[in-house]
């Protein structure tokens, strides 16, 4: 190939790719003039998306602290100021808000209350009654009476009976 056969084919190849850089131009072009709303509204839908998402953890953090205490979910069991601190006034305190509400709290140590058939044998309960049940009525009784009355029920009252002889060996101690 000759020299001016070479600079023919070289300038046939520039213009080609002249006009490919054009057609790329121009379809770029048409192309963001098409979608120049699509490109507005996506932001706009993004940046609500954001905000949406950061509302959503301003509520979740609020959740939290209204759930579990300024101190998070690792310190919520941890004493506060003005929990109950014990002690005999606190004791004495509960107990006459107690007896303003009207509840009895029975004659003292050495005493159990026993609800009877109302509580387990209700129609919703847990127990059929039988007539062991019926024999017993709600009250406060001594807490040897109460063992006794505990063990001729039908179900399982070991817990409540054991509680009741520990309850007899520290009285008697």
């Amino acid at each position: 190939m000759n020299a001016p056969a070479l600079l023919d084919l070289s300038d046939e190849r520039d213009q080609w790719e002249r006009l490919c850089a054009a057609v790329y131009r121009d379809g770029y072009q048409a192309a963001g003039t098409a979608h120049q709303d699509d490109y507005e509204r996506g932001l706009v839908d993004g940046a609500l998306a954001r905000k949406r998402a950061q509302h959503d953890l301003v509520e979740m953090a609020r959740l939290d602290v209204a759930r579990w205490g300024p101190a998070g979910r690792e310190h919520f069991a941890d004493p506060r100021a003005g929990d109950f601190a014990g002690g005999a006034e606190a004791i004495e305190r509960a107990r006459q808000a107690w007896l303003r509400a009207g509840l009895s709290l029975g004659p003292g140590p050495g005493w159990a209350h026993l609800g009877g058939r109302f509580v387990h044998g209700n129609p919703g309960g847990h127990r059929p009654c039988t007539p062991a049940c019926y024999a017993c009525e709600p009250g406060w009784y001594r807490t040897a009476d109460a063992i006794a009355i505990l063990e001729t029920l039908p179900g399982d009252y070991a817990g409540a009976i054991a509680e009741l002889r520990r309850e007899l060996i520290t009285a008697a101690a």
